[in-house]
């Protein structure tokens, strides 16, 4: 592909993280946190993508280890 087109939000982060996200093990405030995923886009963007991250979280996130 030609990359991201104008107004795409960008996440950046890499197969384990995504694993541990799927899996519960890691919140995904805690990976940006922890710099294991960035977003990118305008501050609305990222905000609703954020926000789309968290209310699809496993409802096991918290109870397990948190390192991917």
């Amino acid at each position: 592909t030609g990359g991201p087109a104008a107004g795409d939000v960008v996440v950046v982060t890499d197969e384990p993280v995504i694993e541990a996200l799927l899996n519960g093990h890691l919140a995904a405030d805690t990976a940006e946190s922890r710099g294991l995923i960035r977003y990118y886009g305008t501050q609305s963007d990222v905000s609703a993508i954020r926000s789309l991250m968290r209310h699809t979280e496993p409802p096991t996130v918290g109870r397990r280890a948190s390192s991917p």
